[in-house]
């Protein structure tokens, strides 16, 4: 009874490794997806509602229910904008990469220091880069997510054939 009950712990905790795996490549896509509509509306913000940054991002963050924008619109008015960027990319796990990072933080460096038609083409190239890194990481997901669910259970077997 205890060899069943430990074979099906090893089985039940390397299977949910791989699922939490899987999800995280998921999260990523549309953390990606979520971020490039997000600039979307920042860039009809900034062009046709003449809102100051931290109001965008507020209108932003309460509109598409994403805390990342309403963490940076709060964080504002106590720091620049890029030191605001760095925080709020450290405190909500959206499960980017160092590079989705250093394109966000690039992008940050740029907005509220440039008039506004340079700021509408910082937003559009972030938009393009975000766009490829979105692509990339479906990709990858419908790769290899399927493959780390798989491998976390058949992992799980193999320890407990091993074990046991």
């Amino acid at each position: 009874m205890i060899k069943l009950l430990g074979t099906l712990l090893i089985v039940s905790s390397s299977g949910a490794l791989g699922f939490l795996k899987s999800q995280r490549l998921k999260k990523r896509s549309d953390s990606l997806s979520r971020l490039i509509s997000a600039l979307v509306l920042l860039e009809t913000e900034i062009s046709y509602g003449r809102k100051s940054i931290k109001d965008a991002f507020l209108s932003i963050g309460a509109s598409e229910n994403m805390p990342f924008f309403t963490l940076v619109s709060e964080k504002i008015g106590n720091m620049s904008v890029s030191d605001a960027f760095s925080n709020s990319i450290k405190c909500c796990d959206m499960c980017l990469l160092g590079t989705d990072n250093i394109v966000l933080l690039e992008f940050a460096s740029t907005l509220g220091s440039l008039d506004t038609a340079s700021q509408i083409k910082s937003i559009t190239h972030t938009k393009e880069l975000l766009s490829i890194a979105q692509k990339e990481a479906y990709e990858y997901y419908k790769k290899y997510g399927r493959f780390y669910r798989n491998m976390g259970l058949l992992l799980g077997i193999l320890f407990s054939l091993i074990l046991f």
